[in-house]
């Protein structure tokens, strides 16, 4: 039989979620993904006879927003990608009231979860939290889990960057000691004479607190024959910086978050110009893989109805600048396919009497016909002279 490989093995003791984010890239990166997700609105869409509603006063609508006493909406979403950006798992316990709706969800830290295979396929869930220390049954558990090679537990991507993140944790912890240390010593001195530890000791002490700190850049006068040195940064030391900038890119890498987006300016951006352009590739690039986890997981435990669906609204992400976004609505009211009141919707103000008209250009040819025909609408509908009116006119 063979063994399927365990988060486990891969995973270093001395590395956790917690450790990780000590690095401030880490945490850059996990904060920009969960958190731009979690802004992000939840709606319930009905699909009938390919109608597309959105439902405002669903009961998951409000579960999702409200989902338990100590979190709203935002917290819960933000709780679930750093669970799977940190650990590859997200665990929420559903529970389910006695006509079997569902009153809350609740977020299992992903080390008080177990998850094993049976031999029929099925899935066990073992539970170790707070009071709780038994098998949930599977309708309990929401799990979202990330990249998988065994199919049910998800890998956790800190373990499977463990070198990269961890050198980048030793690099910073070398810059904390060699900034403390003053960078670098800044020369030696030298005695004709041998020296006792303690002559040398206190030699060392009385040179330090007389021309260090505050006393730096004052003139120093040496006795006894005494000879001052300065030496200069090694090449190793020079070299820190560049090792620092190059760490912050490999774990760009591993999110798949590009480094200028966590302030990183050593590095330009191939993901296109302009404020429209750079969110359309990262939520294509980095935010949809994650939403699409989510929504397919959310919409399997919680929507009981095949006409309804779980969706996050990307659309806010995509807003351009207030030109790009007026010449696109004039673009989609000219060709009837937005009212005025539909725009005026995602624009976020009311609507106006008349406005959910929708017009288009009344005079289309035939191909295959060259004659004219005034009046006459892409689908063959006709209108009376003057009965309509296009935003062409």
């Amino acid at each position: 039989m063979v063994q399927s490989l365990s988060i486990d093995d891969i995973l270093d003791a001395d590395l956790n979620a917690l450790k990780a984010l000590q690095c401030s890239a880490v945490w850059a990166c996990v904060s920009l993904i969960s958190e731009s997700i979690a802004g992000l609105p939840i709606d319930i869409i009905s699909h009938n006879n390919d109608r597309y509603t959105t439902i405002h006063n669903h009961p998951i609508k409000k579960l999702l927003n409200h989902p338990n006493d100590f979190q709203n909406g935002f917290d819960f979403i933000d709780w679930c990608l750093n669970s799977l950006l940190l650990t590859g798992n997200a665990y929420i316990y559903k529970v389910i009231g006695s006509g079997g709706e569902v009153l809350e969800l609740l977020p299992l830290p992903p080390f008080s979860v177990s998850v094993t295979q049976n031999p029929d396929w099925s899935l066990k869930y073992q539970v170790n939290f707070n009071d709780i220390n038994e098998v949930v049954p599977n309708n309990n558990i929401i799990h979202i889990k990330g990249k998988s090679l065994d199919g049910y537990r998800g890998l956790s991507p800190i373990a499977c960057s463990r070198c990269a993140i961890q050198l980048n944790l030793k690099a910073q912890e070398y810059g904390l000691n060699f900034f403390l240390n003053g960078a670098a010593p800044k020369g030696v001195l030298k005695h004709p004479n041998a020296l006792s530890k303690e002559a040398k000791q206190k030699l060392r002490e009385s040179f330090d607190s007389g021309l260090t700190g505050s006393n730096s850049f004052k003139t120093m006068v040496l006795e006894e024959g005494l000879d001052y040195q300065q030496i200069s940064i090694t090449n190793a030391d020079a070299e820190f910086m560049a090792s620092r900038k190059f760490g912050v890119t490999e774990i760009s890498r591993i999110f798949r978050v590009p480094a200028h987006l966590i302030n990183s300016t050593e590095t330009v951006s191939s993901w296109g110009s302009g404020l429209y352009e750079l969110n359309r590739a990262f939520l294509q690039m980095s935010l949809l893989p994650w939403i699409r986890r989510l929504e397919t997981a959310l919409n399997d435990a919680l929507i009981t109805d095949d006409a309804e669906s779980i969706r996050f609204n990307t659309e806010g992400f995509l807003r351009g600048d207030t030109k790009t976004r007026y010449e696109s609505y004039k673009t989609a009211l000219s060709w009837g396919w937005l009212s005025v009141n539909e725009v005026r919707a995602l624009e976020r103000m009311n609507p106006v009497e008349g406005g959910d008209r929708h017009l288009q250009p009344l005079n289309y040819t035939d191909l295959a016909n060259p004659e004219p025909a005034a009046n006459v609408t892409p689908t063959g509908e006709t209108f009376p002279e003057g009965g309509e009116h296009s935003l062409d006119e």
